[in-house]
């Protein structure tokens, strides 16, 4: 699968969680378990299952001197532990492209589920209502609007081709450039509807957080290729009015897109 996280400075979180989130930060173990419940978490909203049980834990990125978390499962506890559940979900974010909270309309656009959110629970297994999910997934698929706001210079060393993390400021540019291209060139289409989800989803968040689209799973599965670099192909020649090189660069990217259909049937 493909996951878009989003990581947050300690500071966008409520005061009564902040305790709890850095300790997950200075924990080693931490990163063992959010690697475990975000996996058990993704597959559970695709399959269209719970995840009401599992631990809430969080990942954490450390860059340019600032640590920044990303919650798995939900939000994280508060840290007085007193388990006071919101009567009502906090205001948010439109369900973004890939949010388990979405349901696919007729036309591809997102559209909220009841009640908006889905529940989780403290370490302590108290309930609670997350305002907004940090972590989007999609299985058997490279999302076009996800690739769309990465680069070449985004990559990270360690993480290898197909792994990208990249600040918040610049991820909302992109997905808004994107989006007006896509609007002006294509019209309302479900690539449009994707990347405007993608630009609202990005606006909840804290202006100082980080973006990482992570690929890797399912680029291996297509010969390494992640195909960020025929979207960004595909997006400059659509402004430029080059119809030979969109019509390629679509073609490549649609042959990984049959490959991993393929793929997900025979699996």
């Amino acid at each position: 699968m493909t996951t878009l996280r989003v990581f947050e400075p300690l500071d966008a979180f409520p005061p009564p969680q902040r305790r709890a989130l850095a300790a997950l930060a200075g924990d080693p173990a931490a990163a063992l378990r959010a690697e475990e419940v975000e996996r058990r978490a993704a597959w559970r909203r695709v399959l269209g299952r719970p995840d009401a049980d599992l631990p809430v834990t969080a990942r954490v990125l450390r860059v340019e001197g600032s640590v920044l978390l990303c919650p798995v499962a939900g939000e994280p506890p508060s840290a007085s532990g007193s388990g006071v559940v919101p009567a009502v979900p906090p205001a948010g974010p439109r369900p973004g492209p890939g949010d388990p909270t979405a349901a696919s309309s007729p036309g591809g656009a997102a559209v909220a589920a009841p009640g908006g959110v889905r529940p989780g629970t403290t370490h302590a297994g108290v309930p609670f209502v997350p305002p907004r999910r940090h972590t989007l997934v999609r299985a058997w698929e490279l999302p076009m609007a996800w690739l769309a706001i990465v680069r070449v210079e985004d990559l990270t060393a360690s993480g290898g081709r197909g792994r990208y993390v990249l600040p918040m400021a610049r991820a909302r540019a992109r997905a808004a450039r994107v989006l007006r291209t896509l609007r002006t060139h294509l019209g309302e289409l479900d690539v449009t509807a994707d990347a405007e989800g993608l630009a609202r989803w990005l606006e909840g968040f804290h202006p100082r957080s980080w973006v990482e689209v992570d690929a890797r799973p399912v680029a291996v599965l297509v010969d390494g290729e992640d195909g960020a670099d025929d979207v960004r192909l595909g997006l400059e020649s659509l402004t430029a009015g080059e119809a030979e090189a969109v019509a390629a660069a679509y073609q490549r990217l649609r042959r990984r897109s049959r490959r991993l259909e393929d793929l997900s049937v025979s699996s």
